[in-house]
């Protein structure tokens, strides 16, 4: 018999590379959608067509990634949140509805009226099986956990990019990302987002970076042991050269720069980057070159 495969083990065991891959997004429209969820992303195609393109015209409005959440403890009435995961002043707002066609009396402008501060972190953890076998091996145990331990924050969600990285764990309202967490991790990780900590050994990256800062703002807080989500903020990245990037943070409390010079290439070897895969592919590395301090 042929052994199941893991894209999630494959990528753990080979010790890969994790921080940087967070996909890059500076807003999220986050609708509850109880019951099953199809492969596909959102609106999932089991909604009605007038629903989808209205919950598309608000994904628009919002420049926003969508996701699908669900709780397991299901309310009266279903919510929505919207999210802005900008560096500074990171933010989320809610509205809550009766039923999907609800929301087809309303313009995106006005739903956007109609919403209201929301003061909670969201812990979302993808759950998302019929997308990704490893999202439902890996993550539902971890949403569990979590879940158990903070009932009215943690929501299981659909893809969040990175199936070879799950257990993905995406605190909200910054939009940072964790990958390859276990049961443990989830719940450290929940503890020192509320402490405005960052836990270092699971992070993919921030959702407001791009990729090179992403990957920048990893070497700095190991370098300097800086875990304060609000330590650091991003002045410049730029491409030097192809492939080779100069990132410029600032380190708030002292007014000191920090510069990361790196090379992104393509791994030699070849992997499975998704259970479903049907040609083995590369993965971007980095390889450091310099980091300065200033002042």
């Amino acid at each position: 018999m042929t052994p199941r495969i893991f894209c999630s083990e494959l990528s753990r065991n080979r010790g890969e590379q994790i921080f940087g891959t967070a996909p890059r997004a500076d807003a999220w429209l986050l609708i509850e959608h109880p019951g099953a969820w199809s492969p596909k992303g959102f609106p999932d195609d089991r909604l009605s067509l007038p629903i989808r393109r209205n919950i598309e015209a608000l994904a628009r409005f919002l420049g926003a990634k969508k996701l699908m959440i669900r709780h397991r403890r299901r309310g009266e009435v279903l919510r929505m949140f919207m999210v802005r995961s900008s560096e500074q002043a990171p933010s989320v707002s809610m509205l809550a509805f009766g039923a999907y066609e609800d929301l087809l009396c309303y313009a995106p402008e006005d739903l956007v009226a109609r919403a209201r501060p929301y003061d909670r972190p969201l812990f979302l953890v993808c759950t998302h099986g019929k997308h990704d076998k490893c999202c439902a091996k890996f993550g539902f145990s971890v949403y569990c956990a979590l879940h158990d331990a903070l009932p009215e924050d943690t929501w299981e969600c659909s893809h969040v990019g990175g199936d070879r990285f799950a257990a993905n764990l995406v605190c909200f309202p910054e939009g940072l990302y964790y990958g390859h967490v276990s049961r443990a991790a989830s719940l450290a990780a929940a503890a020192e987002h509320a402490a405005g900590r960052i836990v270092l050994e699971s992070y993919r990256g921030r959702c407001c970076y791009s990729r090179p800062a992403q990957i920048a703002e990893y070497v700095i807080r190991r370098e300097t042991g800086l875990n304060g989500i609000d330590d650091l903020r991003l002045l410049n990245s730029a491409e030097l050269s192809p492939g080779e990037w100069r990132v410029v943070f600032v380190e708030q409390a002292v007014a000191r720069i920090h510069e990361v010079d790196f090379r992104l290439r393509k791994s030699s070897g070849k992997h499975l980057l998704t259970c479903h895969a049907a040609e083995l592919g590369s993965v971007l590395q980095y390889i450091p070159m310099r980091y300065e301090v200033k002042g």
